[in-house]
């Protein structure tokens, strides 16, 4: 795992962080995902994001 890996892990580790960025990408601003909610999970996921518009990977 990559410096960058790292800084961004403990970065999205905040839940208040986490529910914020979910809410604005994924829901459009809309409260959906509650910090209060949120519980940590043991392991690792990854996530791919494509641009449908280029259909590239951002």
């Amino acid at each position: 795992m990559g410096k960058a890996d790292v800084a961004v892990r403990q970065w999205l580790s905040d839940k208040e962080r986490f529910a914020d960025l979910f809410n604005g990408t994924v829901f459009q601003g809309e409260e959906v995902v509650l910090a209060e909610d949120l519980e940590e999970q043991k392991g690792e996921s990854s996530l791919i994001v494509i641009d449908k518009k280029s259909a590239k990977r951002a």
